[in-house]
């Protein structure tokens, strides 16, 4: 499977409104995109630099997904020791912070294009994907409730 280039932000002077828009929150993070054929996984900044050997664990939990190719796209982030989103956490690990992958699109699935597919299906395909491998779906829980109230906890937000 080859690099998929992201979208980039357009900096517009307000968000978007309407049922034909989501938002999501943006955290202090990378922008990273993960994939998966057979027993080999990759993870890709946002400029196609391969750091899976920076994110082993990470990458070792690529592993779990039970499915033989996926290409997921991605925010990874470090936390500090309150819970937060740390982006000097991410730059510089010290064994004590947690890193994280907040996963929001699921670009491939099984060899498929998915992208021509609406948001919302990919989504709902991405969520039954991470809550398939009871050792992802912990962690998907774990953090889920982290993001219901992220203003609420400090992050950046509208």
């Amino acid at each position: 499977m080859q690099f998929i280039v992201p979208a980039k932000p357009k900096l517009r002077p307000s968000p978007p409104v309407g049922s034909a828009w989501i938002h999501e929150v943006k955290f202090d993070g990378w922008r990273v995109q993960l994939q998966k054929y057979g027993r080999t996984v990759a993870i890709y900044t946002k400029n196609g630099h391969h750091c899976a050997h920076k994110f082993e664990l990470i990458a070792a939990a690529l592993t779990y997904l039970p499915v033989r190719s996926c290409i997921i796209d991605g925010e990874l982030t470090a936390s500090d020791e309150y819970g937060l989103p740390n982006f000097y956490a991410l730059h510089f690990h010290n064994g004590r912070t947690e890193r994280c992958v907040w996963a929001f699109d699921l670009l491939y699935l099984h060899g498929h294009d998915l992208r021509e597919r609406p948001l919302s299906e990919r989504k709902h395909r991405l969520e039954k994907l991470v809550l398939k491998s009871r050792r992802l779906a912990a962690l998907f829980r774990k953090f889920h409730r982290w993001c219901q109230t992220p203003c609420d906890r400090g992050s950046h937000g509208p």
